[in-house]
């Protein structure tokens, strides 16, 4: 005999069912952590390309970096390496300078019986016959004139600058315009003091000149 379903009974099958629907509902959330996992896998493989270009990035600079610090250390190295070969050349010149003064003063003094403060200059060939020319290796003036030949320095006492023959044996500082006559005498401009006038020798066709010494304006050796 079947029981009548009252109108609670009704009720009450509703509530199961939504009871049952709730769980349902629960199984359809499945697909949502799913979803959640779906996201967290699709975070850790958008994660890769992020830790790749990071990877690169630093790989980069990395190798930036080292090819700073070695160019640096190249350019220094070259740099010490050069200044060393320029000293080495430099100190070899200076000595070969020396050896060679050194062996023409010994000469002067074996051959000629100067002084060995007399230094080699020009050839009395490349002295006009009147006027004067400038011995730039050793800072004077050589000239002769009809009385013979004499020297005096070719460093203006203004400034230090080298002064440069005009016409005759007179000369002309080309840093102030302080103007000398033949024998050196100051004529005008800042110099104010005159060219000081040195003693001078032949010996087998070649002027010298004692720098270390001065002689009167006007002090002539005859030829």
């Amino acid at each position: 005999m079947s029981t009548p379903i009252t109108r609670r009974g009704v009720l009450l099958l509703g509530v199961a069912g939504g009871a049952c629907a709730v769980e349902g509902g629960t199984l359809a959330r499945r697909p949502v952590r799913e979803g959640a996992d779906a996201g967290a896998d699709a975070s850790t493989a958008s994660d890769a390309p992020v830790d790749a270009a990071t990877e690169d990035h630093l790989d980069a600079a990395i190798e930036d970096r080292v090819d700073v610090v070695t160019a640096d250390h190249l350019d220094a190295a070259t740099a010490d390496h050069l200044d060393a070969a320029t000293e080495d050349r430099v100190d070899a010149a200076h000595e070969d300078h020396l050896d060679a003064a050194l062996e023409d003063r010994a000469d002067v003094a074996a051959d000629c019986g100067l002084k060995e403060l007399y230094d080699p200059s020009l050839p009395l060939s490349e002295v006009p016959l009147v006027g004067g020319v400038v011995d730039y290796r050793i800072s004077v003036v050589l000239a002769r004139d009809a009385r013979g030949l004499y020297a005096f320095s070719a460093v203006c006492p203004h400034n230090g600058c080298i002064v440069r023959v005009e016409s005759g044996a007179s000369t002309i500082c080309p840093c102030h315009d302080s103007t000398f006559d033949d024998d050196g005498q100051w004529i005008m401009g800042p110099a104010r003091r005159p060219l000081l006038n040195h003693p001078v020798e032949v010996c087998d066709g070649r002027v010298y000149v004692d720098r270390s010494l001065g002689v009167p304006v006007g002090t002539r050796r005859p030829l």
